[in-house]
């Protein structure tokens, strides 16, 4: 993938029930509010929580159309693909969503079969990548953000093929930071496929207050230890994500950085010194 100044980062472990969507929703509620950045985010997850996340946080009709498949069925360019998002309006001004649902599932198995078959005359693994690189994506957005499935779906390959970036999040036990170490060293075969991905950061989640409990810290250390897997820049996020109620209140029917009182403003403060950080590593 060629040089381009609109970067795009993907949240993505194969281990579910990390907080993927809720990562994704938070930092583009960040990168829109705090930054004033025009951010496309990507639900590449059949499931379509963070589809359902986004549209009730901006306070907007759910609607039932499905545009994970538009943008992944060959047949747009860049220039509809810049108008191809939901508007997320007043809320959550300058973003734009691509949603995804039940459906989407069936289409990636379709899509892939036919291509493993030679049914397509492209290669469907880089049709985001060619999207994302088109001058009319560069001129609308300064930032994409994917949540991806946590399996190697159509759609995920997609998402590592087009990225510069990707944001491990894990609970911080053994077991879970053992897995990222293996993820790592899986994904580091797209970096073949697409150099400018060069970057990859951890950041812990769900922990059980903001300071970390002993076990929580040594399972951080491990995770410093996993990044000798990734060949490329790799940080582990100073910011970790704790188990706020305000996050699990609204999680699938709100934005929790978007909330109001003290714990709303406790969660926009994590996210804001998270940003921070990834606003630094990443350059933005």
């Amino acid at each position: 993938m060629r040089e381009s100044e609109l970067k795009v980062c993907t949240v993505i472990n194969l281990k579910g029930g990390v907080g993927k969507t809720t990562l994704v929703a938070n930092l583009a509620a960040y990168f829109a509010k705090k930054h004033g950045k025009k951010v496309l985010v990507i639900d590449f997850d059949y499931q379509g929580s963070l589809t359902r996340m986004m549209v009730l946080g901006a306070q907007i009709p759910l609607g039932s159309s499905i545009l994970a498949d538009t943008l992944l069925g060959g047949e747009v360019d860049g220039k509809r693909t810049a108008q191809l998002g939901r508007e997320l309006g007043a809320i959550l001004p300058g973003m734009r969503l691509i949603t995804c649902g039940q459906t989407f599932d069936g289409f990636e198995n379709r899509t892939l079969l036919r291509w493993l078959l030679g049914d397509t005359k492209d290669d469907v693994r880089f049709r985001l990548a060619g999207l994302l690189l088109s001058p009319e994506m560069e001129r609308e957005f300064d930032l994409v953000l994917i949540d991806a499935p946590p399996r190697l779906s159509t759609g995920a390959m997609n998402a590592l093929c087009a990225s510069h970036a990707i944001l491990v999040p894990t609970i911080l036990d053994a077991l879970s930071v053992d897995a990222v170490g293996r993820f790592l060293q899986r994904v580091n075969r797209f970096r073949q496929l697409n150099p400018a991905l060069e970057f990859a950061g951890v950041v812990g989640t769900l922990t059980e207050q903001t300071g970390l409990l002993p076990r929580e810290r040594e399972a951080l250390d491990s995770a410093k230890t996993a990044l000798a897997y990734w060949h490329g820049r790799a940080h582990v996020f100073n910011r970790n994500i704790r188990h706020f109620s305000a996050l699990a209140k609204a999680a699938g029917k709100a934005i929790g950085y978007l909330e109001g009182g003290r714990e709303g403003r406790e969660v926009q403060a994590v996210f804001n010194e998270l940003g921070s950080e990834i606003v630094e590593k990443l350059a933005l």
